[in-house]
């Protein structure tokens, strides 16, 4: 049902109040804007479904209410971009949740399934792949567009309950859980101005001089970014930000011969990006961020015995092993960093505490 009027919005949440829990997805539009443009929400209980139409001319204020106040679970499939949605929305994530697409990882499924296949192999049904790439922002929608969009939530519903006696019946509920919880981790869903450079990978190879401008040029971009609704990359992409670093023009002459920043925009900042490379150019002070050091030969050989050990573990448990712990886990993990999943949580009872014994 599609729900695009005051009067059928009031309908819609007395119904889901009632709802001892809610399935939920979205359909925006981000190719032209930092922020994503949120464009439907689909969601439903155990028998009702609903598309909120977010671009009619109607007050989203009750709905985004229940979803900050609701009692019951949130079930969403590979949940953190809706969840981005609403955090921006909210000011705060929407809890608690439960992800489908985690769920199925701890049942011996894909880590990375699809919702389309996840619904083809729990309820047996080929959904319509056909407006995956539709414009969610033309109005009206076509009604084959609705019933795609509103299936998002329909075989969650039916996909929910399974999951649940299946990770109940192999004693894993606790384990999803402790993995959905880590979807509450606000720093998931905020951009750090001052810590977006390291979004970009090629400055890390660069010398500590160039990282440290890098780093307040990439500050400047993405607070235009922010303030503009605009793309990072729209702004100024990568390779130019490394070009700057590299080439670090000390003028506005010279700022203005770089190719990659549109005239309109030196015109604006030109003392604020020549500010920053000054002061990067000034700064001897050690390296941001620093190539990863090669495993020893003695560490490399430690490394595939814990992998090896891993693996093994993992088909026990029926479960594909990068669920379990990935490669850059698996060497934190050798490294003792505490950024390894192996070293906390049920990951750490079931196998990193026995992988933290071998030599």
């Amino acid at each position: 049902m599609l729900i695009d009027t005051a009067s059928q919005l009031e309908s819609c949440c007395d119904d889901l109040a009632e709802a001892e829990w809610v399935t939920l997805d979205t359909e925006f539009m981000r190719e032209r804007t930092y922020y994503p443009q949120l464009c439907l929400i689909q969601i439903g209980t155990a028998n009702n479904f609903y598309c909120i139409d977010a671009l009619a001319d109607i007050q989203l204020d009750r709905v985004l209410q229940l979803l900050c106040q609701h009692p019951g679970t949130r079930v969403l499939h590979a949940a953190r971009q809706d969840l981005e949605i609403f955090f921006h929305l909210l000011d705060e994530v929407t809890s608690p949740v439960f992800d489908s697409q985690i769920a199925a990882g701890l049942l011996g499924l894909d880590a990375q399934i699809g919702y389309a296949g996840l619904v083809k192999n729990l309820v047996g049904k080929e959904l319509e792949k056909g407006h995956q790439r539709a414009n969610w922002a033309n109005r009206p929608l076509p009604a084959g567009q609705l019933e795609y969009a509103l299936d998002d939530v329909r075989y969650l519903s039916e996909i929910y309950p399974i999951l649940l006696e299946r990770l109940d019946q192999v004693g894993r509920l606790h384990w999803a859980s402790e993995d959905n919880s880590h979807l509450l981790d606000r720093n998931l869903y905020v951009t750090d101005p001052a810590q977006a450079f390291r979004r970009i990978g090629q400055a890390r190879s660069l010398a500590a001089q160039d990282q440290h401008i890098v780093r307040a040029l990439a500050q400047w971009r993405e607070q235009v970014a922010q303030q503009s609704d605009k793309p990072r990359n729209w702004v100024v992409n990568d390779a130019t930000l490394i070009y700057l670093a590299h080439t670090k023009p000390d003028s506005l002459d010279r700022l203005q011969k770089v190719k990659g920043i549109a005239s309109e925009l030196v015109d604006r900042h030109s003392e604020t990006i020549l500010s920053a490379i000054a002061a990067g150019y000034e700064n001897d002070s050690e390296a941001l961020m620093s190539q990863a050091t090669p495993l020893s030969e003695a560490e490399q050989k430690r490394y595939k015995r814990l992998k090896q050990r891993l693996e093994q573990h993992a088909t026990n448990l029926g479960i594909n092993a990068p669920v379990l712990g990935t490669r850059k886990d698996v060497e934190w993990l050798l490294r003792e960093n505490p950024k390894s999943a192996l070293l906390s949580g049920w990951r750490k009872a079931e196998i990193g505490e026995e992988l933290l014994t071998i030599s």
